[in-house]
């Protein structure tokens, strides 16, 4: 079938949009995004009304109240189940790409389910 339009988030640099560096199941790891997804005008799912982070906030947390410059939008709030695991992740790559394997081979092993 048709592969629907996603929602991608980029990385900006200087008031710049560049390349899409992940998808809302990629952030969802680090923010909480539950009471901040929409479906668009267009009818597509997975709009975010929240920005990933404030400019000059801590990315792990203790801005999410604060207001964003960019027409009032809020942060979005840490996923607090999930950042601990997430922020060693991201000091320690190799633990991340073993954990990552073992996970990747058991689903091409016994596959998957969509919910």
């Amino acid at each position: 079938g048709d592969i629907p339009n996603r929602y991608q988030w980029y990385h900006e640099h200087q008031e710049r949009r560049e390349r899409p560096i992940m998808t809302n199941a990629d952030i969802a790891l680090v923010r909480d995004l539950k009471d901040h997804m929409y479906v668009d005008r267009n009818g597509n799912e997975g709009a975010v009304a929240c920005d990933f982070k404030l400019e000059g906030g801590d990315p792990y947390g203790g801005y999410e109240r604060r207001r964003s410059l960019q027409g009032g939008r809020v942060a979005c709030p840490v996923a607090s189940k999930t950042i601990e695991k997430m922020v060693e992740y991201k000091m320690d790559n190799e633990m991340f790409l073993y954990d990552f394997e073992k996970v990747l081979e058991k689903m091409l092993k016994t596959g998957y389910r969509e919910r």
